[in-house]
């Protein structure tokens, strides 16, 4: 009788990995090989969090998130993008997270199959974020997502990519700080909102919907207003910005 050898590890992998053909070593002969981070930091009492992906010496995509973002969902957002923008190619992808590493190797496949739960029966932290990745590794034609240490000092193309990534995720985070005007009295505004290309960025970045009424709103119906009107809006008189909510006024400075 012939004696069947087999790998326990290697099998899990290739029945609870994101995708079967997923790798955790580099392809060869790869489109792109890109890195991935997420930063999320404490700055005036507020937390700031970003994303980056990139090369060794550029920046394929840096983008703020929504403040209040943790560190591990900024990360799995950064995990995200890189397979999403890598669709139909060959492509490299780290991340210095082992936790997202596990959700696309191991854990993401199991808990879909439980309908997002653990073993407890409880819920899945960031499951909106998660099941997105796990549609997301889906895109390319072929990929390898590995894991690297965080934070290293040596000058090797992966830790020279992760610093990068790890630098452009904090200055998304930074220069996506948001600016509310809190007027005391309602403001006088056309009966629909005319958005430009620039406008229309915000929209789509800051997940608004459009209203009835032509307005962008936010998902707390703070309405965005034009960036032509608001330089107006700008020049009133400061001193009558009081606490009591009428109206915010919101406007990402990065955009």
């Amino acid at each position: 009788m012939k004696t069947v050898v087999h790998d326990c590890i290697e099998t899990i992998e290739a029945i609870y990995a994101s995708r079967p053909d997923l790798q955790d070593e580099p392809l060869e002969e790869a489109d792109h090989t890109w890195y991935t981070d997420g930063s999320s930091f404490v700055k005036n009492g507020v937390r700031m969090a970003g994303y980056a992906v990139t090369t060794t010496d550029q920046m394929v995509e840096a983008k703020s998130l929504p403040k209040g973002t943790s560190a591990q969902r900024a990360k799995i957002v950064a995990l995200v993008r890189a397979p999403e923008l890598a669709k139909g190619l060959r492509v490299n992808i780290w991340t210095d997270s082992k936790y997202a590493f596990g959700v696309v190797h191991a854990h993401g496949a199991i808990w879909k199959e439980r309908g997002l739960l653990t073993a407890q029966g409880k819920g899945i932290k960031h499951a909106d974020i998660i099941l997105r990745l796990l549609e997301a590794v889906q895109l390319p034609s072929a990929v390898a997502i590995m894991h690297c240490k965080g934070h290293q000092k040596g000058n090797t193309d992966r830790e020279v990519g992760n610093k990068l990534a790890d630098y452009e995720a904090r200055q998304a985070a930074e220069q996506g700080e948001i600016l509310s005007l809190i007027p005391e009295k309602s403001l006088p505004l056309p009966e629909s909102a005319e958005y430009d290309e620039k406008d229309q960025k915000l929209i789509t970045d800051l997940e608004a919907k459009i209203g009835l009424s032509g307005w962008a709103l936010l998902k707390d119906n703070r309405i965005i207003i034009p960036f032509r009107l608001l330089w107006g809006l700008t020049k009133t008189d400061m001193t009558k910005l009081t606490r009591e909510l009428k109206l915010f006024i919101t406007l990402s400075l990065s955009r």
